[in-house]
């Protein structure tokens, strides 16, 4: 009917198939993005320290995994967010590539092995115990609520050592202190979605339930309790304004501190650890630097990547906890929070 041959009506289609193409390239938006889940897109943030170069892995709606330099969801171009001097200075973690393949419980050994080797422990629970605790915090926005790693003791006990070799191989983990404001740790954790270190964590009014930073550990066990603030802004008339603005506060918490704090409610959401101080020769003898070298920041930085692909391979909206789990030997509340690590270790006896 065109009075044209197939081969002829196939380079017609190439040709308009190319222009539709141009076209639609032209019509992309660009967005910077530190991930998330974007219209059925798992998207996750990569961060080389070596070649100061940030990319974004990914898991399709169709299940493809796969790491790049920018991913077009719905004509809009994501490129990974500039990398600022709290991802350059290792302020807040990433992983560096998209790791290999390792079952659940081998990934779990392998915690537990880095683990053991940079702290010396009271026991053998707790080596294992923290293990699934670091690959819960890769997952941890699939449960409604989680629980905290709490270490205790008095000074020399090696609570920030402890807490700090463990931050190297949780989900995101971001360094802070007990000196930083309330609004510093509300709103890192809106931006970063991550694990937050609390370092030195006593306050000067003992942490009683009024302490904004209690507060703020208080809600964030669990999902759905936002921190609402005044922020200030500009209307649609480009004059100055004040609007009210949520900020999120659930994420995993590391929390190293002497004392207890005055308000109990930290404690009925936390594991805690109760340490004591260590000698030199005890240290040695268990092959425990007292500092952290390149060689064991390397080692943590692959585990990273590990539990990156683990995280796009397992990570679901939302990952249903067991009912038979609940123990009825502690309380509503520590249930509450532990079931997702029990969900995790299921089958772990």
């Amino acid at each position: 009917s065109l009075g044209i041959g197939v081969r002829d009506f196939n380079n017609i289609l190439k040709t308009i198939k190319a222009e539709s193409e141009q076209r639609n390239l032209k019509t992309l938006v660009e967005a910077e993005t530190l991930g998330g889940v974007i219209n059925g897109w798992l998207i996750e943030y990569i961060y080389d320290p070596f070649k100061d170069e940030a990319r974004l892995a990914y898991r399709s709606p169709d299940g493809e995994i796969g790491e790049r330099p920018f991913v077009d969801i719905d004509n809009v171009r994501y490129y990974p967010t500039e990398p600022n001097a709290f991802v350059r200075q290792e302020v807040v973690l990433f992983p560096s590539k998209l790791g290999p393949v390792k079952p659940t419980r081998e990934l779990v050994g392998i915690i537990e092995a880095y683990i053991r080797s940079v702290y010396l422990w009271p026991d053998n629970v707790w080596p294992k115990l923290v293990a699934y605790y670091a690959l819960l915090t890769w997952v941890y926005d699939a449960f409604e609520a989680i629980p905290y790693l709490r270490a205790v003791g008095e000074a020399g006990a090696g609570k920030s050592e402890m807490m700090r070799r463990v931050g190297q191989v949780c989900y995101r983990t971001m360094t802070a202190s007990g000196a930083n404001t309330a609004s510093t740790f509300f709103r890192a954790t809106e931006m970063y979605r991550g694990t937050v270190f609390i370092d030195e964590a006593d306050l000067h009014d003992g942490g009683d339930m009024s302490n904004d930073i209690v507060k703020f550990l208080n809600l964030g066990a669990m999902k759905g309790n936002p921190i609402a603030r005044t922020v200030e802004g500009k209307d649609r008339n480009g004059d100055r304004t004040f609007f009210v603005q949520p900020f999120n506060t659930f994420c995993p918490k590391l929390i190293a501190m002497r004392k207890e704090f005055k308000d109990d409610a930290v404690a009925t959401r936390s594991l805690t650890m109760k340490l004591i101080p260590r000698e030199p020769i005890e240290l040695k003898q268990a092959g425990v630097r007292l500092t952290m070298n390149s060689e064991t920041r390397e080692n943590a930085r692959k585990i990273r990547n590990m539990l990156l692909r683990w995280r796009m391979a397992n990570w679901q909206p939302e990952i249903e906890i067991d009912e038979d789990d609940i123990d009825f030997e502690i309380s509503s509340r520590l249930n509450q929070v532990t079931t997702s690590l029990l969900r995790l270790a299921k089958g772990d006896d």
